[in-house]
């Protein structure tokens, strides 16, 4: 398993299922498997307006085969697609930054997209993922607004925070078009979609910015159109 399960999904799965040792095992099973962790967790919008179970293409299923590929051999992910456009790799990118934030704590993920609209259907995803994922592996999530989904316990009394903080990780989606990008932030997962439609006078500085924000053995997902 690549990823390290919260504690706050291993105590409410084994606080839910404890009379259920099989279900138990067949939820460790799916979150083990990112495929299975698709279809069987995730839920998108299609063209026709239907809301489908995320199944992977076989492109996506190459690309994500790369992504772990590269994670297993203990490598930092990089990886640029050139003008794969309608082929769904922004769809299966976020649905894996989704997977590594919102079952591990303290992880920060970072997508830039090319303009205001862009970055505003990619954090809609998000938001359906989050909506629509079932209640065992929900995280808590505070009010969340300007783009950003955080995973932490949304109580105002410190007390109960600390004993119960929730993931402490973060989804931040922002634009290109942006004055600065990533300010005081650490990346554990950066999405650079459509890189090549950025504003040509900023591309240069944001992308300096933002691997500047990555350690080099965090993962990285890059992305051109």
């Amino acid at each position: 398993m690549v990823i390290t399960l919260a504690k706050e999904h291993r105590k409410r799965a084994k606080r839910r299922l404890r009379d259920r040792p099989e279900k138990l095992d067949e939820l460790k099973g799916i979150l083990a498997d990112f495929e299975q962790f698709c279809w069987r967790m995730l839920k998108i919008k299609t063209k026709s307006g239907r809301i489908m179970p995320l199944t992977l293409n076989d492109a996506q299923r190459t690309f994500v085969r790369e992504v772990f590929r590269q994670i297993e051999a203990g490598k930092p992910v990089r990886i640029i697609i050139l003008k794969a456009r309608q082929m769904g790799f922004s769809t299966v990118t976020e649905a894996l930054i989704y997977y590594f934030t919102s079952l591990q704590e303290a992880k920060n993920a970072f997508i830039v997209a090319q303009s205001s609209d862009a970055s505003s259907n990619l954090y809609d995803m998000f938001q359906f993922y989050y909506e629509k994922v079932p209640a065992i592996i929900k995280p808590m999530s505070r009010k969340n607004n300007a783009k950003k989904l955080t995973f932490e316990n949304p109580t105002i009394r410190t007390a109960d925070r600390r004993m119960n903080p929730g993931l402490k990780s973060k989804i931040t989606v922002q634009t290109a078009e942006s004055r600065v990008l990533a300010r005081s932030d650490t990346i554990h997962y950066l999405h650079a979609s459509e890189v090549a439609f950025w504003p040509a006078k900023k591309k240069k500085r944001h992308l300096l910015s933002l691997l500047a924000a990555i350690h080099n053995s965090q993962k990285k997902i890059l992305t051109t159109g």
